[in-house]
């Protein structure tokens, strides 16, 4: 049965991007927030789970609104950055390298440098065509199809926990675990959300998540964790309690609710362009502090912010969230977004 969505689930989204731009502002505590901000998005994504439509279907429909925006941001935006450090390091075109990426990157295994968070549509992208195609198989052989693919995605996490393979293919085979936990308590998720003392027990969740993870980190690019066990916990624990929150503002704070569930619609959009949001703070920053212009462009491939401190890191929160958001509406119903649609590159 479809899983049909709920507006929480929106707004769980929203402040997962807020938290998704914060971290990579290196906000205040960003340590906590990387241990468990993608696997919510994962995580919902498996609840999200469509049971009913087709291999076929289903395939077609993610190729259109993950594999396709994917793919044509990244090659064109590739196509302008290795262009531009060409003309300012003065060095040749190197066709072999050049061709070695767009193909990584239409294989969903690269991306360009300033559309870094889209690996996000990449991974997303495999692991739903992956699980789509072994569900479906499973259904005709057992009545418990959702459990032995949990099972399944806990065995493939635990050895990418141990090897890092190439192309972040550990990073995309742990996020499968979240996204197979997802569907599987898809149906028990309402159910909580149900019972009277779930803010009380969404505390309760947070503190232990704090408490199990106060020492840890995770890097889930370079597949590296000081213990993946209290991850991998700590991960759900944070996740199931920002839904139950989710809920709570939904219910009690109309006008929140309303910002939070735009964010949570304009999820892709901000994840695919927030890096490229952060260059006007970054430029006013370097300027203030006369460097000079060529040095500004070299430094903006080697890091996406530039001065965090203090309260640098609310400016690229600011810009990473409502640019991409603004520039979205402007362009809504205009010709330039009518063919980015049709070309499946916005939805």
């Amino acid at each position: 049965m479809e899983y049909q969505r709920k507006k929480y689930l929106d707004i769980a989204k929203g402040i997962g991007i807020i938290l998704v731009v914060w971290a990579h502002a290196n906000g205040p505590g960003s340590r906590y927030i990387n241990l468990f901000h993608m696997p919510l998005f994962f995580f919902i994504s498996g609840i999200l789970f469509n049971e009913n439509d087709s291999c076929e279907t289903f395939i077609v429909k993610k190729v259109k609104s993950l594999y396709i925006p994917f793919v044509l941001w990244n090659v064109l935006i590739y196509f302008i950055e290795y262009s531009a450090r060409i003309a300012l390091e003065g060095k040749t075109f190197n066709l072999d390298t050049y061709i070695s990426l767009v193909f990584q990157i239409e294989a969903g295994v690269n991306k360009a440098s300033f559309l870094g968070a889209t690996w996000f549509l990449a991974a997303l992208f495999w692991i739903t065509v992956f699980y789509k195609v072994i569900y479906t198989y499973l259904l005709n052989h057992t009545e418990h199809a959702e459990i032995v693919m949990f099972l399944l995605s806990t065995f493939m996490a635990i050895i990418a926990f141990k090897i890092t393979f190439p192309y972040f293919i550990s990073r995309t085979i742990i996020c499968s675990l979240f996204y197979s936990a997802g569907h599987l308590t898809s149906k028990l998720i309402p159910m909580l959300l149900a019972q009277k003392g779930k803010y009380w027990f969404s505390g309760l969740l947070f503190v232990i998540f704090i408490f199990i993870n106060n020492s840890n980190y995770a890097n889930m690019g370079q597949n590296q964790y000081n213990n993946s066990i209290c991850f991998v916990i700590g991960a759900f624990l944070g996740t199931v309690a920002l839904i139950i929150v989710s809920k709570g503002i939904e219910d009690f704070t109309e006008k929140l609710a309303q910002l939070l569930e735009c964010l949570g619609k304009n999820s892709i959009t901000i994840v695919i362009w927030q890096f490229i949001a952060f260059i006007p703070v970054f430029l006013i920053q370097a300027v203030n502090d006369n460097i000079p212009l060529k040095d500004i462009l070299l430094l903006l491939y080697q890091q996406h912010t530039y001065n965090t401190e203090a309260f640098g890191w609310i400016w690229y929160c600011i810009t990473g969230i409502f640019i991409p958001v603004l520039v979205g509406m402007l362009l809504k119903d205009t010709f330039i977004n009518k063919v980015l649609k049709k070309l499946y590159m916005v939805r």
